[in-house]
């Protein structure tokens, strides 16, 4: 019946609303699972839309990097567990097209939830504070120095070399994202 359920609410989607991005042959994304296992409802919609299998990736993801660093994991496995139970509320038989506005936003909300709980949770170690200090300092003398001066220039060089020591550190400046000025230090996002 589940299965049913599954098939006939993904072929009206794709017939009322269609997809919610075009790409190539070959370029579809995969949520985090295997689509060849979906049971559920809302896993055969996020295998059939690339927009939702790529807020489901980045959603584990986030969930994966928070349960490593977490002081408290079996908590946030039952916040999971609560999300994955709202999430799967947002398919009703009564409402097809509620699928796309109720899928997306509780994805967008978890994600930020895990963000903020990311930031929040991280500090970096003396090693890496002591670079983004170092980096800081680097990057002012880089801005503020004239662009023929070769003090400049050397502050600049040393500025990106540490800028990628700190990345092999997995510490990011923002994210892609983000304008400049909501950008600061962070954790690297799990691939």
């Amino acid at each position: 019946m589940q299965r049913l359920l599954s098939i006939t609410i993904l072929a009206l989607l794709w017939s009322s609303v269609g997809p919610t991005a075009t790409l190539c042959a070959g370029e579809m994304p995969t949520p985090s699972f295997d689509c060849r296992k979906a049971e559920t409802a809302v896993e055969n919609i996020l295998c059939a839309d690339p927009g939702l299998a790529r807020m489901d990736v980045e959603m584990v993801s986030l969930y994966k990097q928070a349960l490593r660093q977490s002081k408290q994991p079996e908590q946030l496995k039952q916040q999971q567990r609560k999300w994955l139970r709202e999430r799967d509320g947002c398919i009703t038989p009564s409402c097809t097209r509620c699928i796309y506005e109720c899928l997306p936003a509780v994805y967008r909300e978890r994600i930020a939830a895990l963000q903020q709980l990311l930031h929040s949770n991280s500090e970096p170690s003396q090693e890496v504070a002591r670079m983004i200090a170092r980096y800081d300092t680097l990057n002012d003398q880089c801005r503020g120095g004239s662009g023929d001066d070769p003090a400049t220039l050397r502050a600049c060089d040393a500025r990106d070399q540490l800028f990628q020591q700190i990345r092999q550190k997995q510490w990011c400046y923002g994210r892609d994202d983000q304008a400049g000025y909501q950008k600061q230090w962070q954790p690297c996002a799990a691939p």
